[in-house]
Formats: structure tokens, C-alpha cells, sequence
């Protein structure tokens, strides 16, 4: 968001502008979408066809957890 940028004691972080293509919104909504049948929450078993899935960090482990379980599992 760019507040690094100003107090990085090393100077590691910088801007780079670049160029790309512009987005094609109705070319994007056109095709179909894939969903991956492995992904689920790794508390609830829930599926991308039912729940929005986050990534996440837990335990040292790369999972999804699903948006009705997230709260149980930051406020316990």
C-alpha cells in the first residue's frame, strides 16, 4: 500500500511501473469457469460451490478455509 516504501530502514523496496493489456471484462465473464473439486475448507469440508474459500497460513500449512468458519478460527 506503499507506507514500506517511505520507512524501509534498508531501502529494499521500490516502485516499478509497468505496462500490460487492457482488461477485457466481457471476454473474462464469457468463459467459463473452473473449479478445483480439491479445494475445501480444512475445517468443514465445505466446497467453492457452496462457500467463498480464502488461502490462508495455519499451523505452518498452506489451506482454504471456508468464510463461515474463518471467525471461529481467529476468535476461537
Amino acid at each position: 500500500m506503499g507506507f514500506c516504501i517511505g520507512i524501509c530502514p534498508e531501502n529494499a523496496i521500490s516502485i516499478e511501473e509497468r505496462h500490460t493489456i487492457e482488461f477485457n471484462r466481457e471476454k473474462a465473464e464469457a468463459q467459463p469457469r473452473k473449479k478445483d473439486i480439491y479445494i475445501r475448507c480444512f475445517i468443514c469440508g465445505a466446497s467453492e460451490d457452496t462457500h467463498y474459500l480464502l488461502p490462508l497460513r495455519h499451523k505452518m500449512q498452506s489451506l482454504w478455509v471456508c468464510t463461515s468458519c474463518l471467525p471461529k478460527l481467529i476468535h476461537g
